[in-house]
């Protein structure tokens, strides 16, 4: 039955659609209404993301959702009324390159990615302890100090490069692995956008030891580097109007609630939010409030207007939804999605 509902969704979303025009539009009921809207939505989703998800779930690991999840939740905010204009954020996993004579962290990057402006970027490096650790007896709470953690560009060619960022950091004996961030130049960032992707060269020198987790490590799969990108945002959305539940018993029409749960849905590579509250619009145009046109209509005229040039509950105005997403290209990326949350709803 669940299948037999999910084949019917999209006949029912252009049934109530197709009815919007006559009296018939009110047949559809709250449960019909929802299950078509989040097919709507779904399918807006995968058009303007331009994935295809069972693509991304084959590509996708355990290891590298997990990464996903921390690295893109450790310093996000997906307030979603606050209304001041934030950037959004891009975060890119490295692959190896198999070639254990020249080791590097391989980014490529998506055509969308590619052409956007970057305000500050980072490089999340794991270092893992000296192996002078394991002959101290209680190494917990001891560091060594002043480690210099650099960052090359490798050239074609497989050769270490240009010096593009360092920071010193020092490194506890205890536990294994510890992280860190080095800031990056966001011109140098900027132009391995545009040339499609770099490979980088991470260096932690601690007598010859290079404590730096790179992709091609045995112990490197929990410990993905990762570049984080802060790029240009556009401001945030407005406050909906209030709204209607079933027990209400609202004849007239209304905004009410409607979850999309990602995690139920099977989506995975959704990092966040795992769920939200799209809402909808159903009701009776001929109950509705007199703060309508057609509520303000007498008894007899709102007959005839039902008969002839029917109003239908219907969205009138939108606003973007904040998601976090992890694309087949191993990005984590953050956008703004246009259209999926209902503020206002209206007879028309």
């Amino acid at each position: 039955s669940d299948m037999l509902r999910q084949l019917l969704a999209p006949a029912l979303l252009l049934i109530c659609a197709i009815l919007s025009s006559t009296t018939a539009c009110r047949t559809c009921n709250l449960t019909e209404k929802a299950e078509g809207r989040q097919n709507e939505i779904l399918g807006r989703m995968r058009n303007y993301l331009g994935i295809r998800p069972d693509q991304i779930e084959r590509a996708m690991t355990d290891e590298m959702l997990q990464n996903a999840r921390l690295d893109a939740l450790r310093d996000l905010d997906l307030d979603v009324e606050d209304d001041r204009e934030k950037p959004e954020s891009i975060h890119v996993f490295a692959s190896g390159t198999a070639d254990p004579e020249r080791p590097a962290a391989v980014f490529a990057f998506s055509h969308k990615t590619t052409r956007r402006t970057v305000e500050k970027a980072t490089l999340s490096v794991h270092l893992r302890r000296p192996s002078l650790a394991s002959s101290i007896r209680n190494p917990i709470g001891l560091e060594l100090p002043a480690v210099s953690v650099d960052v090359f560009e490798r050239t074609p060619s497989g050769e270490v490069g240009t010096l593009v960022a360092t920071r010193i950091v020092s490194v506890p004996l205890e536990p294994e692995f510890s992280h860190t961030t080095v800031p990056l130049d966001i011109e140098n960032v900027q132009r391995w956008l545009q040339d499609g992707g770099v490979s980088l060269y991470v260096v932690a020198n601690s007598d010859g030891e290079n404590l730096a987790v790179l992709p091609d490590d045995e112990d490197s799969s929990l410990k993905l580097i990762s570049l984080a990108m802060k790029v240009a945002g556009v401001p945030r959305r407005r406050k909906r109007q209030a709204h209607c539940t079933p027990d209400m018993k609202e004849k007239g029409c209304c905004l009410y609630d409607l979850v999309v749960d990602f995690e139920q849905i099977g989506w995975k590579f959704i990092i966040a939010p795992l769920k939200y509250n799209a809402y909808m619009c159903s009701g009776d145009c001929a109950h509705s409030k007199k703060d309508t046109v057609y509520g303000q209509l007498d008894g007899s005229s709102r007959l005839q207007a039902t008969n002839y040039n029917s109003a239908c509950c219907h969205p009138d105005s939108y606003d973007s939804l904040d998601v976090i997403y992890l694309n087949d290209k191993a990005e984590v990326i953050t956008t703004k999605i246009p259209n999926m949350l209902v503020t206002k709803c209206s007879c028309g």
